[in-house]
């Protein structure tokens, strides 16, 4: 869908981003020959749950690797969403279990640390299934 906009065009077009369904927004703007794309993010909940079972209706089509991609792309566009509305801080539920998500969460977070878009994370205080990220400093 195209419209234009102070004579550019505008276009938004759909992607399909799992085996089913999600799907992610996209502007594609065009000025001339200069194409520029962004998502348009939503604004995150506070609190996110990492379990595939919680944001894939289809999970068990998924194999275990499948799961922990998709696990650890929904935590990079929440916190990406989380920096871009200006959050303070935000959980992310990773759970027990074997420790593979939380490993992987926590080399993830230490990557966003390092590069300087969040300040610190650490687990929560009420329950070490949770990690707090502080995005602020």
């Amino acid at each position: 869908m195209a419209r234009k906009e102070n004579g550019d065009y505008v276009s938004t077009q759909t992607s399909v981003h799992s085996k089913q369904s999600r799907q992610t927004n996209t502007i594609i703007i065009r000025i001339g020959n200069f194409v520029k794309m962004a998502r348009e993010l939503r604004r995150p909940a506070k609190v996110v749950d990492l379990h595939a079972d919680t944001f894939l209706s289809d999970w068990e089509d998924y194999a275990a690797d499948e799961l922990l991609a998709e696990s650890l792309e929904l935590l990079r566009q929440t916190l990406d969403a989380a920096i871009y509305w200006e959050y303070t801080d935000i959980r992310f539920i990773h759970g027990k279990g074997k420790g593979i998500l939380r490993r992987e969460v926590y080399n993830e977070l230490e990557s966003y640390k390092r590069s300087g878009a969040i300040a610190s994370y650490h687990p929560s205080y009420q329950n070490e299934d949770i990690v707090v990220v502080h995005i602020g400093l």
